[in-house]
């Protein structure tokens, strides 16, 4: 028997920000699986089932704070004594994403509020080099939750509490990197560099908040409200096309990023799904994926629900497309 425990924080204030990712590991088990992790037990939501044929207990403790996994192995004890393996799903110690705007430099953003850069990407672990730039006085780290570089002279990561941190030397070490709050009280869950003069994030509220000047401190950063779910993802292959995708199962697109609320149109084109991620490469190609296997393509992103076409490749499904999905509302 194996016990996986996914940490998280039980507050809805919580429910998309990174701090969850624990509960969303275990959701996402859950719902492959067939496993209903519904009944309280020692100070959790627990669900017993099997996972490739191996009898598992799926568990999110409701237990806030740092000691959450200690705190529920000692309410559970002599229950769980037969598991043979126990995994804690967590939110720290991992990387949240990487950019590499030339050959020569890559950077990447852990949780922990670590950059980790290097001029020779495959010259093996000597080549990287971590560097703290993400914490509050506490010293604990504000959550990094995704990283863009336009340039070897511009880097924006983007945190949990509403931060950007910003660089013109990303390889210049902390005193390099500046933490300026532009989004106070929202997680924000991406963001895309499209040239050095023009970076577009968005949040778990589904606002965007843009910047011809990153480097510019707060003022130069705009807060916009576009969308009423709460944003997972976002891409700006130009300075003219940026698609942003969030937790309903739309894409939201503009062709006009700093233009305000009015130049950005929201397209239901995966209902009922969250769309974790997307990428586009150029203004002609845009990929998103959902949270169930499915990828959403367009040619051409900004044209409605009609031009995204949806494929399914999640366990059980079939791959091979599965229609078309429609309903544009702009909001």
């Amino acid at each position: 028997m194996r016990l996986i425990v996914g940490l998280g924080n039980p507050d809805p204030e919580y429910q998309w920000t990174p701090h969850n990712l624990g509960f969303m590991a275990v959701d996402e088990l859950a719902n492959r699986s067939g496993i209903r992790v519904e009944r309280p037990e020692a100070k959790a939501l627990v669900g017993r089932g099997k996972i490739a044929g191996e009898e598992v207990i799926l568990a999110k403790p409701q237990i806030e704070g740092a000691g959450a996994e200690e705190d529920f192995m000692d309410c559970v004890g002599h229950q769980l004594a037969d598991a043979r393996h126990n995994i804690a799903v967590h939110d720290n110690n991992e990387f949240v994403g990487v950019s590499c705007p030339s050959t020569s430099l890559c950077v990447a953003a852990d949780f922990d509020g670590d950059v980790v850069t290097s001029t020779d990407p495959t010259g093996g672990a000597s080549k990287w080099t971590v560097t703290a730039v993400d914490y509050v006085v506490t010293n604990e780290s504000n959550l990094p939750s995704a990283i863009s570089c336009p340039s070897t002279a511009l880097c924006v990561a983007v945190d949990a509490y509403g931060n950007v941190v910003t660089s013109t030397d990303p390889t210049g070490g902390t005193p390099a990197w500046t933490v300026t709050n532009v989004d106070g009280g929202h997680t924000i869950f991406g963001v895309s560099c499209a040239s050095i003069s023009l970076c577009v994030a968005v949040d778990d509220s589904g606002n965007v908040v843009t910047s011809t000047d990153p480097t510019g401190g707060a003022a130069k950063w705009t807060v916009t409200g576009v969308d009423g779910a709460g944003f997972l993802g976002v891409s700006c292959p130009s300075t003219s096309l940026c698609v942003a995708v969030d937790g309903g199962g739309d894409v939201v697109t503009s062709t006009d990023p700093t233009g305000g609320a009015a130049k950005w149109t929201v397209t239901t084109v995966d209902g009922g799904a969250v769309l974790s991620g997307v990428s586009c490469p150029s203004t002609t190609l845009c990929v998103a994926t959902d949270d169930g296997g499915g990828v959403e393509t367009s040619t051409d992103p900004t044209g409605g629900a009609d031009k995204w076409t949806f494929a399914s490749f999640g366990p059980g499904s079939g791959a091979g497309p599965r229609g078309i999905r429609s309903g544009t509302t702009a909001r």
